[in-house]
């Protein structure tokens, strides 16, 4: 890669981030600020620090958990296991509608005039994901349309999400992503490596596969086992607030294949995974790939957008959990927790 490829893609890097991941991105960079910024992630994520910032997200949680079925139950159980667990909408909801209104949503999204554009030039305007178009975009503050917010504040999910991680949860990011149809010969991107994410110690993601995926399509993948108390943890750890990319060869040499898992699925397919564990995917060479994804941290978590509802009468109709997630749980304090 020549001098102006590297400059071309360090702008391209810089349009797709808010001004607090620029930042820090220098920080961790420019010796010797990036000692004391290393250092202070790697303490900000330690197990005291880390209970401390997130104490009444902990003390909310315990006095109130949530009650679990069987289904949830096993949903937990897997994720704690193996760090993934496959499911659809329809059965961790039971909603029969829920993914046709989903469906429309996306439809919507993906109609608007500069979302089009992209497609038509199979490049998106903004982002190193060259060929993944995100029409909800990339800005610090997002409102979620009301099936967005049926499908990322849902009770049963988010029942999930909390038990898993010990405490309410913050979301921290929702997306539509479009992924367009690449060539072999057309520049691959980094997530389609192997990689920790960093936005935590945990970091829970939802994927929810609205068209069907096959294996040629850039299907999610994940080695059970590295996420955080796996039996793979400690291979290749996430520096705080950075991640962790190492090369396949190093990977392979400690983590065993079979601990791979190729997540195909029929549209409706809703996937968990804690991407703090190993996972990879995105790049389709057939037909384009369309998800929902939101990804849910705690207080000790970095990069959170401002995430509002269209009407701020809905957040009394979702309840505690819902309010925790968007961090308007002074304003509900009174309802009981679902």
């Amino acid at each position: 890669m020549n001098v102006f490829e590297r400059v071309r893609l360090l702008i391209v890097r810089a349009r797709a981030k808010t001004g607090q991941q620029l930042l820090r991105g220098i920080a961790m960079r420019l010796w010797p600020l990036s000692i004391l910024t290393r250092m202070y992630y790697r303490i900000r994520w330690a197990e005291w620090p880390r209970a401390f910032l997130n104490r009444d997200l902990i003390a909310a949680f315990a006095h109130e958990p949530p009650v679990l079925d069987g289904d949830q139950q096993r949903c937990v159980d897997e994720l704690r296991k193996t760090g993934i667990y496959a499911s659809t909408l329809q059965e961790l909801t039971g909603d029969n509608d829920l993914l046709g209104r989903l469906t429309d949503e996306a439809q919507k999204l993906l109609a608007a005039p500069a979302v089009q554009a992209q497609i038509a030039e199979r490049h998106a305007r903004r982002g190193e994901k060259w060929y993944v178009i995100r029409p909800l975009g990339y800005e610090s503050r997002l409102t979620l349309s009301e099936p967005l917010a049926q499908l990322v504040l849902h009770p049963r999910l988010l029942a999930i999400v909390n038990q898993y991680l010990g405490m309410y949860s913050r979301l921290c990011y929702v997306g539509l992503w479009y992924n367009i149809p690449v060539f072999d010969q057309e520049r691959g991107i980094d997530s389609e490596n192997w990689h920790r994410d960093h936005e935590d110690r945990n970091v829970l993601k939802l994927y929810l596969y609205l068209v069907d995926v096959d294996d040629q399509m850039g299907p999610l993948n994940y080695l059970r086992g590295t996420q955080p108390l796996g039996p793979y943890a400690d291979a290749f750890p996430a520096e705080a607030a950075y991640g962790s990319i190492p090369t396949p060869e190093q990977l392979t040499a400690v983590v065993p294949c079979e601990a791979n898992l190729t997540c195909t699925g029929p549209a409706g397919t809703l996937l968990f995974c804690d991407t703090a564990g190993f996972h990879r995917g995105g790049r389709t060479l057939t037909k384009p790939r369309v998800v929902f994804t939101a990804t849910y941290v705690t207080d000790s978590g970095v990069d959170v957008r401002r995430i509002e509802l269209e009407r701020a009468a809905q957040l009394h109709d979702f309840g505690v959990a819902a309010a925790f997630a968007l961090r308007k749980e002074k304003q509900i304090r009174s309802l009981p927790a679902r």
